[in-house]
């Protein structure tokens, strides 16, 4: 709820109360001066405040709410452009495990027009990031919509309206105006849900992914349920993710059904690393696995990235994922990532007094599949087959030391310089314990420069045989398929219940 002070409240509703120039959402080029959101009044200024007011009259906006007007401030004025959000519920922490996902939403953005189009992000929701980078590098226009802070007042207006600017990138906040004397009316709490300002306020919505029962399903059939004249534009991007009965009903109140034509097969993108390891290494073939004393190793295993890489900034995150090979992804691109660049950089991720340090496991590869186990708290698996084993004298030869198990009394005694080998013993999740010491970790502090690391002294390993070609032009070392190996012909797969839906 935004708090104004009385005069400031009645100063707005005056200037307000004029007979209102209704906005005409259609798809036509703009070709006067006119407001990008559904059913606003033209720009109005307020005397004594900076900035443009927009008052929004549609139904759509304010159906749920019949005390109060939504209004929307924006410290310049907004571009007579037609307004698109594209919107999705959550897809979970692994993005790069959905490029149709990922496909969808860069097409819908080039088809984006710069001169006519305009994007409403709301901070906070799941395609915003991903729309802003596009929208930079392809020069779309930017809406950045929010709700106004709780208190407001006229120095806030000043101050935000002479503050920074981005080139074609706008910033707008809403709230709600009481119709009578009394105070601002509250929000509710679907439209404290992030994306409720882009779907009520955009002339058109694109929907990704729909969940059934969520936050978006329920907007979505919320704007569908308005009788506007034009009917609102509202597609439903085609998704194997959104549920048929969900998309079904959400296309029979009106939604337009988009179909993405996939690649063609025949397509062959470029790797996102294209210098294959020039030194000449072992053939994986030659290699009897069963021989190798596995327990005098030590073993690096790489996970698919929740965040960017080390050294890699946003900017080049999502770059990766929006044009990158999709072949190479997860676990795997990350492996092949460190045999190319032949360093595994430290992390600070979860390491108590923040210090990066590599982390390996003194578990035989043998043992991966049966202690291999998702955590949901941390969105991540333990255990997974790619990655790296070394020597174990070779490591302690360049730092490596194993990790000290305690307390937080024991982490209090530690010297400085063995804190960065410290690591709880357990921790409570609910009513269950999780013992740490299974991982019987060791960690060398800061980075591990790979090329320290002999021809004889490591093994690369991967999940499957089939792995195996694609890993080994990048890699100084033997490459090794711990399924083929440590599996007898009677078992499942033990790497194949990787959750492979959206979580």
């Amino acid at each position: 709820m935004t708090t104004l002070a009385a005069e400031l409240r009645d100063a707005i509703a005056r200037a307000l109360a004029s007979p209102p120039q209704h906005f005409e959402c259609t798809g036509d080029p703009p070709t006067t001066r006119r407001s990008p959101l559904i059913g606003a009044t033209s720009a109005i200024q307020v005397s004594g405040l900076n900035g443009w007011f927009y008052a929004i009259e549609s139904e759509t906006a304010c159906a749920a709410n019949e005390t109060a007007r939504l209004v929307v401030w924006a410290p310049r004025r907004l571009p007579a452009l037609r307004s698109l959000a594209i919107v999705s519920s959550r897809i979970g922490r692994r993005p790069d495990q959905h490029p149709d996902w990922i496909d969808a939403l860069r097409t819908s953005v080039c088809y984006c027009n710069p001169q006519t189009d305009v994007l409403l992000i709301a901070s906070g929701t799941t395609t915003a990031p991903w729309l802003e980078r596009l929208g930079m590098l392809l020069t779309i226009p930017r809406i950045e919509i929010q709700w106004m802070p709780k208190r407001v007042d006229s120095e806030w207006f000043t101050q935000m309206a002479t503050s920074g600017t981005i080139p074609s990138k706008w910033t707008a906040y809403a709230f709600r105006l009481a119709r009578d004397d009394s105070s601002c009316d509250g929000t509710s709490e679907i439209q404290q849900v992030p994306d409720y300002l882009p779907i009520v306020l955009a002339i058109e919505v694109r929907v990704l992914f729909v969940r059934r029962d969520g936050h978006i399903q329920q907007l979505v059939r919320h704007r569908l349920q308005q009788r506007t004249q034009p009917p609102l534009l509202t597609f439903l991007l085609h998704s194997t993710s959104t549920p048929h009965d969900v998309g079904s009903e959400l296309i029979g109140r009106g939604a337009t059904s988009w179909l993405l034509q996939p690649p063609a097969t025949d397509a062959k993108p470029a790797p996102i690393i294209r210098t294959p390891v020039a030194t000449q290494h072992k053939q994986a073939e030659s290699l009897d696995v069963a021989s190798i004393p596995w327990s005098d190793y030590l073993s690096h295993a790489t996970r698919a990235p929740l965040r960017p890489y080390r050294p890699e900034n946003d900017d080049a995150y999502f770059d990766r994922l929006l044009f990158g090979d999709h072949r190479f992804v997860g676990e795997l691109a990350n492996l092949i990532r460190i045999l190319a660049g032949g360093r595994i950089h430290g992390s600070r991720h979860l390491i108590r007094g923040q210090q990066p340090v590599v982390c390996f496991t003194a578990q035989p590869l043998e043992r991966f599949a049966s202690l291999r186990i998702f955590r949901p708290h941390l969105g991540r698996w333990d255990f997974e087959p790619f990655g790296i084993a070394i020597r174990r004298e070779r490591l302690i030869a360049l730092g490596a030391r194993p990790v000290i198990y305690g307390d937080d009394a024991l982490w209090r005694e530690l010297p400085e310089d063995d804190r960065p080998f410290f690591q709880m013993a357990q921790s409570r999740r609910g009513n269950r314990i999780v013992d740490w010491s299974v991982e019987r970790e060791w960690r060398i502090v800061e980075d591990l420069d790979l090329k320290q690391v002999s021809i004889d002294d490591a093994v690369v390993f991967v999940a499957r045989s089939t792995q195996i070609p694609v890993v080994m032009p990048f890699s100084r070392w033997p490459v090794v398929a711990i399924d083929d190996n440590f599996r007898s012909a009677s078992q499942q797969d033990p790497f194949d219940s990787r959750q492979q839906q959206i979580i």
